[in-house]
């Protein structure tokens, strides 16, 4: 039996779904553990022909807390943090790990060429670049013409950088469990102002220079209860992330959404 779709009228400006307040992402985090936790958050594969991977809810909040905890420990409280790579589980804990405690996350377009790059480390104030494999080489070129880029993080696996002020995803995520395990609880409890500026944001500058938006956790909370309000799907649907995670479209619509609905988060390879 046909049955007529459900047309969402936005102009009427009226809820159609019930909503749980949220201030900060941080908050968003510990929802989602509490609220679905066994559920599979993220699905992935780290290369195109490896075999699909994982994460539960819990999983995901256990590697933000562990991946923050280390980035305090290594001194790196308050600083602005870029990201740059492919869509991949690791961008997403790093994004988080740094805007539920530690910095400013500065999400940049690996599409980008390097002197572009290199004016949006300056204007952003970037002290912490983290990155994969696939733009290696133009970080290396960054690294070496920037004094103020102190911290290059790597987010492949395979990736063991053993020259000062390298660093390994993959170690700082051991370090920081093990820190967890000894009852270091520094950046799982640290509070988060939701008003003051933890992500700064860069238009795609297609017309004229990009330019540099600053968003709260308030501001971003505020869209996903907006979208909340009008747009409901059950906990363990799945959505597919097709567009790149450094964009704020994508970035609101395909992560922080659907986790804020329990869903399970897709992850496009090669974005």
């Amino acid at each position: 039996m046909y049955e007529a779709p459900n047309l969402i009228n936005i102009t009427e400006s009226k809820a159609l779904y019930d909503t749980y307040e949220i201030d900060t992402l941080k908050e968003l985090l510990r929802e989602c553990e509490n609220r679905y936790g066994d559920h599979i958050a993220f699905r992935f594969r780290n290369k195109p022909h490896d075999q699909t991977e994982s994460k539960t809810y819990r999983e995901f909040a256990l590697d933000v807390n562990s991946f923050g905890s280390a980035l305090l420990e290594l001194g790196l409280a308050g600083t602005h943090i870029a990201i740059i790579g492919e869509n991949r589980y690791e961008w997403i804990v790093s994004y988080f790990a740094t805007v539920n405690g530690v910095g400013v996350a500065v999400p940049l377009d690996k599409a980008l060429p390097q002197n572009e790059i290199e004016n949006l480390l300056e204007r952003g104030e970037i002290d912490v670049l983290i990155y994969s494999d696939g733009v290696e080489n133009t970080v290396k070129g960054l690294a070496a013409g920037n004094t103020r880029l102190k911290t290059l993080i790597c987010m492949n696996p395979e990736q063991e950088p053993d020259k000062p002020g390298f660093y390994s995803f993959r170690k700082l995520l051991k370090r920081g469990r093990e820190l967890i395990n000894k009852g270091y609880n520094e950046y799982k409890e640290m509070a988060v102002d939701p008003d003051i500026m933890k992500i700064l944001l860069f238009t795609s500058g297609t017309s004229a220079d990009s330019k540099a938006v600053m968003l709260s956790h308030r501001n971003i909370c505020a869209d996903i209860l907006g979208l909340g309000g009008i747009v409901y799907f059950p906990p363990g649907k799945s959505v597919l992330s097709i567009l790149p995670l450094s964009h704020t479209f994508e970035n609101t619509t395909g992560m922080l959404f659907p986790l804020y609905l329990g869903m399970t988060i897709a992850i496009c390879d090669g974005l």
